[in-house]
């Protein structure tokens, strides 16, 4: 997931940051998610072979096992990461990072 633009200044100390999802349907089943960050600036995804795994990532890592999503079109806590801050610290305290860089999350 890619986000263009983002409005953060490199000297800023995060301290909280989420994805917010929406459900459009209902989904059930265990699933374990680990998020990580792209320490580089986030270029576009392409459709090449190894275009995501070929990335640098972020050290720091957030792991996340949603809940079920029960209620379509629903955008609440269930559909919500956890704090991803220490993520987004790594990035941005990149020696490379400048304000308004794209930030992506895999």
């Amino acid at each position: 997931m890619r986000f263009t633009g983002v409005d953060i200044p490199y000297d800023a100390v995060i301290t909280s940051a989420y994805i917010q999802f929406q459900a459009q349907n209902t989904s059930t089943g265990a699933v374990s998610l680990l998020i990580r960050g792209e320490s580089d600036e986030a270029v576009p995804f392409e459709t090449e072979k190894s275009d995501v795994t070929s990335r640098l990532m972020t050290t720091t890592s957030v792991t996340w096992t949603p809940p079920d999503w029960t209620v379509n079109n629903e955008a609440a806590l269930a559909e919500r990461t956890p704090n991803l801050s220490a993520i987004v610290q790594e990035i941005i305290n990149q020696p490379g990072y400048l304000q308004l860089n794209d930030m992506a999350f895999v």
